[in-house]
C-alpha cells in the first residue's frame, strides 16, 4: 500500500485463517480501492500462491510472503527494467534476525540471454529458488506451483518455468525484507514429504539445467554436487528430526527413486568429507544413508557400524 509506484493491484490470499486475519484483510481493503481479498481453505503456500496467481490481471507479478516486507520503493525500481521485456527481473534480499541485518544476498547487475551458462551461474543461478525477489511476466509462467509438495515448491516453479529462450534481468538492489524470527517457519521445520520434495526439486533442477545449457564435465559435476549435498542435508535432517520409524520409511520409500546421480562423478573424492564427518560423529545411519545415495555398494552385515567406524580413521 506503500509503494511509491501507486499502479498496482494488491490481492491478499487469506489462506485458512482461524483467528481474527479475515476481518482484518476485510477492513484494510475498504481503505484502498486496489485491494482485493481472497479468502479460501487451509492449503498451504503453494495453494494461497496458486489462487492470486488465477485471478490477478496485472501484466507483471510479484509475490510478497505474509512476514517479510517490501522496500517502499521496490516496485518503482524493478518495474523501470522492463524495458527489453524479461521473463522477471531479479533482485537482492535483506536479512534481518532481531532487528539485526544479517546479509544482503543480491545478484549484481546483468542481462541473461541466449543460453549463456557463465552469466546464469553468477548472477541467477543461487537466487534463483525463491520467487519473492522477482517481478515475473504474467504470460511467462506456464507452470503453477505444486501444491503437493511440502517444502520446496519456490525452486521447483522457478526451474519448471525456465526454458532455453529465457529472458532475464538482474538488478543488485535489495528490495526484499527478509525477517528471520518466526520460529515456526516452515524452513525450520521438518515434516513427512519433505525428503521426498528435497529429491524431486534437485532432479528437476539438475535435469533443466543441463537440458539448457551446453556444460561440460567439470560444471556438470558441479551441478550434481550441489544437488548432491541438497539431498544430504535433507537425509541428516530426516534422521535427527523423525521418529526413528517414520525416518526409515521417509528413506526407503524416496532414496530408491532418486536419479539426481545416474551418472559417476569424476571428483569421487568431493564426496569423501561428508561421509568422514558423520562416520566421525557417529552419525552411522546417516552415514549409512549417504552410500546408498551415492549408489556404493556396502555390506549388509552385523558389524555395519565397526566398519564404517574403521573407514572413518582410516579412510579405507
Amino acid at each position: 500500500m506503500n509503494q511509491s509506484y501507486t499502479n498496482l493491484e494488491i490481492i491478499i490470499v487469506d489462506d485458512g485463517s482461524t483467528d481474527e486475519t479475515p476481518d482484518l484483510c476485510e477492513h484494510i481493503a475498504t481503505t484502498d480501492n486496489r485491494i482485493r481479498v481472497i479468502h479460501k481453505q487451509n492449503g498451504r503456500q503453494a495453494s494461497a500462491r496458486n489462487a492470486g496467481l488465477k485471478v490477478c490481471k496485472g501484466e507483471y507479478i510479484l509475490f510478497l510472503d505474509s512476514d517479510d516486507e517490501l522496500q517502499p520503493n521496490c516496485c518503482e525500481i524493478v518495474t523501470k527494467q522492463i524495458t527489453v521485456s524479461p521473463d522477471f527481473v531479479l533482485f537482492g534480499f535483506n536479512v534481518y534476525k532481531n532487528g539485526r541485518l544479517l546479509r544482503t544476498p543480491n545478484p549484481g547487475n546483468a542481462i541473461y540471454q541466449n543460453g549463456n551458462w557463465e552469466i546464469f551461474k553468477k548472477h541467477f543461478k543461487y537466487l534463483m529458488p525463491s520467487p519473492c525477489n522477482k517481478l515475473y511476466k504474467k504470460s511467462y509462467i506456464k507452470v503453477l506451483f505444486d501444491e503437493s509438495c511440502v517444502y520446496g515448491e519456490d525452486s521447483i516453479f522457478n526451474y519448471a518455468n525456465l526454458t532455453e529462450g529465457t529472458v532475464l534481468v538482474a538488478i543488485e538492489k535489495c528490495l526484499y525484507n527478509v525477517y528471520l524470527d518466526k520460529e515456526d517457519s516452515v524452513n525450520k521445520t521438518f515434516k513427512e514429504g519433505k525428503l521426498r520434495d528435497i529429491i524431486k526439486g534437485a532432479n528437476i533442477r539438475v535435469n533443466k539445467l543441463t537440458n539448457i545449457f551446453d556444460i561440460k564435465n567439470k560444471a556438470l559435476d558441479e551441478i550434481r554436487i550441489e544437488a548432491l549435498d541438497g539431498i544430504l542435508e535433507g537425509v541428516y535432517t530426516c534422521c535427527n528430526a523423525l521418529p526413528q520409524k517414520t525416518a526409515i520409511k521417509e528413506l526407503e520409500i524416496n532414496l530408491n527413486n532418486d536419479r539426481v546421480l545416474e551418472r559417476k562423478l569424476t571428483s569421487t573424492r568431493l564426496h569423501l568429507r561428508p561421509l568422514n564427518f558423520f562416520c566421525q560423529n557417529k552419525h552411522f545411519k546417516t552415514a549409512y544413508i549417504y552410500c546408498r545415495i551415492l549408489g556404493w555398494t556396502i555390506p549388509k552385515a552385523r558389524n555395519l557400524r565397526n566398519i564404517l567406524h574403521k573407514w572413518a580413521h582410516t579412510g579405507h
